[in-house]
This record gives structure tokens, C-alpha cells and sequence, in this order.
């Protein structure tokens, strides 16, 4: 049961790290957002269909109840959910640009 409820969050997590990793790795605007739109979506499909019935598959009626959310978010997610990608990207973006300064600045006191 405890992973079954699990993997929501998990799904969450992987979808919310996509947009980072590809603006970390500069790669387009456009796909980042696409990936990471896709992946939302897929997250909280499975947290209002998916998860529910692979609880009553295994566990029966009783544990549906404890696993299903009480407010559905797939229908806000297809709308909005682009707007966490677009955010994102922009936080790799800007990790990748502190890492390649802080390596500058490493490179060159080693140097002296």
C-alpha cells in the first residue's frame, strides 16, 4: 500500500526535474516545455485514475478511499500545467550559468 500511494509524488518529482535538466543542458524553450507538459499531465493522470485502480486491483474498495485524491487536478494540469516547464527551464538555465562561473573562478585560482 505504501507504494502504491508513493508513486504519485514520484511521478510529481520526475515530471518537475525534466524542465531543469533540459535547461540545464540549454536545449530549447519549446522542448522543455513539451517534455515537462507531457509529464505533468501524466503525473496527476495517474494520481486520479491510475494509482486508484491499481489499489482496488490489489488491496479492494477500502484502500481506493484512502489513495484517491478528494480533489481531482488532471483537467487545471492540461490547461496550467505548462507554467511549471516555463519556470523551471529558466531555474536550470540559471543553475547551469552559476556552475560554469563558479567553475571560472576555480579554474583561475588554481591557476595562481
Amino acid at each position: 500500500m505504501i507504494a502504491i500511494k508513493a508513486l504519485g509524488p514520484i511521478l510529481l518529482l520526475i515530471a518537475l526535474l525534466a524542465p531543469i535538466i533540459t535547461g540545464y543542458r540549454r536545449e530549447k524553450l519549446s522542448t522543455s516545455i513539451r517534455i515537462g507538459w507531457v509529464l505533468v499531465v501524466f503525473a496527476y493522470i495517474s494520481i486520479d485514475l491510475l494509482i486508484p485502480a491499481l489499489a482496488l486491483h490489489f488491496y479492494g474498495y477500502k484502500a481506493v478511499g484512502e489513495v484517491a485524491p478528494e480533489t481531482p487536478a488532471t483537467m487545471a494540469m492540461i490547461i496550467l500545467g505548462w507554467i511549471y516547464p516555463l519556470v523551471l527551464h529558466f531555474a536550470g538555465f540559471i543553475l547551469c550559468e552559476v556552475v560554469d562561473a563558479l567553475r571560472g573562478l576555480i579554474s583561475k585560482a588554481r591557476r595562481h
